[in-house]
């Protein structure tokens, strides 16, 4: 995204100097943010976001040489109390940003000896194991990579009181997801496999993981106002941030979010300067002022490249991911909970590194705006060469458009019917121009052919590289910025759009089918099947019942109705399609019955057949979205 116009238009430039090579600037640069300039650039971004985008309050801090150049609050952390956000006192909910505690924990007791990157994960266990469905173990490098091939669940990760708060090995043996792939074959993110990694923490240190990341962490680095631990002590409670919704013209607060049930992979709450410290510890190599929480030695093997899903591409780290701006490795994490929004970045060979926590919900456009409008102010705006496409690509386009799945996704549970609503489906088309659009949602993009299976956004520096499988057919696709990513082609039958029509065409049949039942069309009594009639109308009925009674509660709800376990009614509705297929098999057996004895006119059994087919077509829907039976 290119930002120069709006700088501009905020009476502001961008001054560095793109003649003489980044890294000798800086000095420079360091110098630079610590001008009242740049906090009045910052100040013109925040301010817009939080009136354009409804966001009732955000903290910022931004770090340079070792040292905190700025760190601010904007709007309000509690609007009834008319506690404005201080990004000294403030606690936000960085959510996944978390990570990168749990990771540095990690390292510190691989530096100590405790833990072996290449150990198996089983080994370290005591009361549960990780079952072995492949050949090669989970090791604790893959846990800290997303590599372990875990699929994602989401049921449970939030408790809705303290009283469903469980104990991290309670949670991760009740909660065991199924390994869906090999190690080491693709990054899927997963918040079980870093939960998991903060367990093994606690297991090898001898200490609660609350314990140990404060002790060890935040002690040292003086975030006296950081926790993981919910409920939070009172006096952080006193300085917590709300989390706030926009609704019919003002904000709702929304409560505490409880998270302990994945506290590792999400639940700290911590302040901006807070954040700034550790950003410090992280940039000068594991050095804050006198005090060391990793040798650097350990430390630039945590910043150094553990994967990547393609060698063309940025990977992750040990648990950062990167990516690179101007030819800088930049190390990065993001992180969401349901009302908080937040960012991590740190250049190291700039020194400098900045964090954003939003308490509002957003679409992801302001978070990247932000990053991206620092970024550049930073480096300046990166010099895109013009790529021309080549001319015979059309000719090989069709291996690469189509629709792609994002496999953080969940295989074995209902969890599944979320790909029905397109909610981790990304498109890529063929353009006029010969190159491919990515829609993505809120970000979209063109990307033109630069290699083999290798792709430049047109007017950026993002990378799209795809992946064949044996056959030499297009399998997958990564992005440069989503290390942690990968998007697999969607098998074209599975396509939610299709499935979509069929199920439109089945209520077509279904409707007909009853209209012609209703008016007499079909008369009933003529045949000892009249009950083949009704037991089609009893199974279109508790079909549609289901589809739209479950479907609603996805849709409007966004998936987040379940975070916090499966409820009652949910569980109750998952007993129709098991009615369903019992009525379908009846239904079958007197369609059979029917051509057989010729029971009725031809019309009637051909419709009938069509309701029949598309019983059984809906039986397999269930089956597919994991919908058959109670897979929770």
């Amino acid at each position: 995204m290119r930002l120069t116009p709006l700088l501009l238009a905020l009476g502001l430039a961008v001054n560095v100097q793109a003649d003489l090579p980044i890294q000798s600037n800086a000095a420079a640069l360091r110098t630079k943010l610590n001008g009242v300039e740049f906090e009045q650039f910052v100040d013109g971004l925040m301010t817009d976001q939080l009136r354009t985008a409804n966001i009732a309050g955000a903290t910022l801090s931004i770090v340079a040489g070792g040292q905190i150049v700025l760190a601010k609050g904007y709007g309000f952390a509690d609007i009834e109390e008319g506690r404005r956000v201080d990004p000294a006192r403030s606690l936000f909910r960085p959510g996944s940003v978390s990570k990168l505690i749990t990771y540095t924990a990690v390292m510190q007791l691989v530096e100590k000896g405790l833990l072996d990157l290449e150990g198996e994960a089983n080994h370290y266990l005591k009361t549960f194991q990780i079952p072995q469905t492949f050949e090669d173990p989970i090791r604790i490098r893959h846990l800290i990579t997303h590599t372990a091939g875990f699929e994602n669940i989401n049921v449970g990760v939030f408790a809705p009181d303290p009283e469903f708060l469980l104990p991290l090995e309670q949670v991760l043996q009740r909660h065991v997801p199924r390994r869906v792939r090999p190690v080491d074959e693709l990054a899927v993110y997963s918040n079980y496999g870093v939960t998991l990694a903060g367990y093994i923490v606690a297991l090898v240190s001898e200490m609660s993981f609350y314990d140990y990341v404060e002790q060890y962490i935040f002690q040292p680095l003086e975030m006296h106002h950081s926790s993981f631990r919910e409920p939070l002590p009172a006096p952080l409670a006193a300085l917590s941030s709300q989390g706030y919704v926009w609704h019919k013209g003002v904000f709702l607060p929304l409560g505490f979010e409880w998270i302990t049930n994945v506290a590792p992979a999400g639940s700290m709450s911590a302040t901006a300067e807070d954040m700034a410290r550790f950003m410090i510890a992280h940039l000068q190599h594991g050095r804050f002022g006198d005090t060391r929480i990793l040798q650097a030695a350990t430390a630039k093997t945590m910043h150094s490249q553990l994967f990547t899903n393609d060698k063309r591409l940025p990977g992750m780290a040990h648990g950062f991911k990167e990516n690179i701006v101007h030819g800088l490795k930049v190390l990065n994490h993001r992180g969401d909970s349901q009302w908080f929004h937040s960012d991590l970045q740190l250049i190291p060979e700039l020194n400098i590194g900045f964090f954003v926590s939003y308490n509002s919900p957003l679409s992801g456009a302001q978070r990247e705006s932000l990053s991206a409008g620092i970024l550049e102010y930073i480096l300046g705006t990166p010099a895109v060469a013009a790529i021309q496409p080549p001319e015979d690509f059309a000719k090989r386009a069709d291996r690469y458009v189509g629709d792609y799945l994002n496999m953080n996704r969940s295989y074995t549970t209902f969890e599944k019917f979320e790909e029905f609503f397109g909610a981790a489906r990304r498109t890529l088309s063929l353009t006029a121009g010969n190159t491919l659009f990515l829609d993505a949602g809120y970000r979209c993009a063109q990307f033109v052919e630069i290699g083999p299976n290798l792709f430049r956004q047109v007017d950026g520096t993002e990378r799209m590289a795809f992946r064949e499988d044996a056959q030499g057919r297009i399998s997958h696709f990564f992005l440069s910025s989503w290390p942690a990513t990968s998007m697999e082609k969607a098998v074209p039958w599975t396509d939610p759009g299709k499935l979509r029509w069929a199920l439109a065409g089945c209520l077509a049949i279904m409707l007909l089918f009853l209209i012609r039942l209703r008016t007499g069309a079909m008369p009933i009594k003529d045949s000892a099947l009249g009950w083949a009639h009704w037991t089609a109308v009893a199974t279109g009925l508790l079909q549609w019942v289901f589809l739209l009674g479950f479907g609603y509660l996805f849709k409007a709800q966004a998936g987040s109705i379940y975070l916090f376990g499966l409820p009652g009614f949910m569980k109750a509705l998952l007993v129709l399609p098991l009615l369903v297929l019992v009525l379908t098999v009846a239904l079958a057996s007197g369609n059979i019955l029917a051509w057989r004895r010729r029971a009725w006119i031809t019309g009637m059994r051909l419709l009938h057949t069509g309701v029949v087919i598309c019983a059984v077509f809906m039986v397999w829907f269930n089956w597919h979205f994991n919908l058959l039976g109670f897979n929770y």
